[in-house]
């Protein structure tokens, strides 16, 4: 860990968009993935179409990613839902 002087005022968290991601390795027409070829037959082929999908879910994840400020409430419940989970959790600790 670093010092407290190193640590961001500001901490946040990465949240992907798993949808988004889903859809854009779906499509067929990539271009990074279209110069793989179908002979893959040494090593260095291998290699390089490993590289190439390697990239593609890198980047595509990357753009379905964002940050957020850890201290916002971007799963924030509706009101009514957070006081039930709170009675049912008071009325679990209590219970014999």
């Amino acid at each position: 860990m670093g010092s407290p002087t190193s640590w961001s005022s500001n901490p946040t968290i990465k949240t992907t968009k798993w949808n988004g991601v889903l859809t854009a390795l779906e499509e067929i027409d990539t271009p990074s993935l279209n110069s793989i070829t179908d002979d893959i037959n040494t090593t260095n082929k291998i290699d390089s179409a490993i590289d190439a999908l390697t990239n593609h879910v890198r980047i595509v994840v990357g753009n379905n990613e964002r940050k957020v400020p850890l201290s916002s409430d971007h799963r924030k419940r509706p009101a009514d839902v957070l006081e039930l989970i709170r009675t049912i959790w008071c009325n679990q600790m209590y219970m014999p």
